[in-house]
């Protein structure tokens, strides 16, 4: 039983450090053409990239945001370059623009009084 163990550790150990982080920012990129090519619907979407947001942030697709007209989708972890950072700069630029013209230009701050999560969105 132990050897099984081991052997699973082992594997998925294996499995996360065997990715290269070449390997990662092209399945990001991946991801960020792919949501950036085609709208998938009329909700303003948000890339966020980089670390982990703290406790009490938001950080990724939550359906709270849906409700209020926009979503989060995390393009990248920490290993992100500069192409990758632009167009996320880009589309939450559009993205803001799009929000500010649906519910005005203090709607983030509404958003975090009224569900108590923060936003932290890379804007430049």
């Amino acid at each position: 039983m132990r050897r099984y163990v081991i052997i699973l550790i082992l594997i998925g150990i294996y499995s996360c450090s065997g990715q290269t982080s070449e390997d990662k920012s092209k399945k990001s990129k991946q991801e960020l053409i792919k949501t950036d090519s085609g709208v998938q619907d009329s909700l303003a979407t948000f890339f966020i990239y980089g670390e982990l947001a703290p406790t009490g942030y938001l950080d990724d697709e939550n359906s709270i945001t849906e409700n209020y007209g926009f979503k989060l989708k995390r393009i990248a972890d920490c290993d992100i370059d500069e192409t990758m950072v632009n167009k996320a700069h880009t589309q939450n630029q559009k993205a803001l623009i799009k929000m500010n013209k649906k519910y005005g230009d203090d709607w983030m701050v509404e958003f975090e009084h009224e569900t108590k999560y923060k936003l932290a969105i890379p804007f430049n």
